[in-house]
């Protein structure tokens, strides 16, 4: 949680904040996606991998999976959290 302002780094923090001012329910699955996608984006291809990305590989089960199936259920994930 976001005890103030001044703790506000990024947008997703932004997010979090809104949701919590506007007492929206059950986002924290929703923030916790948003946070994993974009720790594995930072970490993944166009930067170096390294433990960083392997962590955050292990979080959408790529070491386990096809991408093809992974990117699907990130995309589905995505829809979900838009709507």
């Amino acid at each position: 949680m976001i005890s103030n302002k001044d703790d506000l780094k990024g947008s997703i923090s932004l997010i979090e904040r809104f949701f919590e001012e506007q007492k929206i329910s059950q986002y924290e699955q929703h923030i916790q996606f948003l946070r994993n996608l974009q720790s594995l984006r930072s970490t993944g291809s166009g930067h170096r991998k390294g433990k960083s990305y392997e962590k955050a590989s292990e979080k959408f089960g790529l070491e386990d999976n096809n991408f093809i199936e992974v990117f699907e259920r990130i995309l589905k994930d995505a829809i979900s959290f838009i709507y």
